[in-house]
């Protein structure tokens, strides 16, 4: 018996996120600071052989967000769109450990370490191809608001599929 293992590939759109350089009077106020918007980036894993997607972020932490240079900035992650083989399916919040969490939804906010599973009532689903679109919004504290020279603060996060 020869046992036939998937291939698998993740990508990430272009692979960079650019807010662009922005004054503090150009930026949009928002809870725990200001932000110069929202971006947002299709991820898809796609394997040769259907198997429960998982995928799991991960990035320097600054509390229970990703850091985003800086002294006091970070980005907040949302999980959202997710499809697998074009059908529409919930996402369930995996821990560190890999064990579900929470109750499956439509959207999650990630935080460093998290994964996500794609699930339809409640139950994994095997698939070849999950989508799902990360919401990026940075949040810049008081003190990189204020820069005193040009700063340019950036993150770098890194997406796996799990198996």
């Amino acid at each position: 018996m020869q046992l036939i293992l998937p291939e698998c590939t993740v990508t990430a759109g272009a692979g960079v996120v650019d807010f662009g350089s922005r004054s503090r009077g150009q930026l949009g106020n928002i809870n725990g600071g200001m932000t110069p918007g929202t971006r947002t980036l299709l991820v898809s894993a796609s394997c040769t052989l259907p198997q429960v997607m998982k995928l799991r972020l991960d990035g320097m932490a600054r509390g229970g967000s990703f850091n985003w240079g800086g002294a006091d900035s970070i980005l907040r992650v949302r999980a959202l769109r997710a499809q697998l083989d074009g059908e529409g399916v919930q996402l369930q919040r995996l821990n560190n450990a890999g064990v579900p969490e929470g109750q499956p939804s439509a959207s999650l906010f990630i935080t460093p370490g998290d994964g996500l599973m794609a699930v339809h009532n409640g139950l994994p689903v095997h698939g070849k191809q999950l989508s799902v679109t990360l919401e990026i919004v940075p949040v810049l504290g008081e003190k990189d608001s204020r820069p005193v020279q040009r700063a340019y603060p950036e993150a770098s996060l890194s997406i796996t599929l799990v198996r």
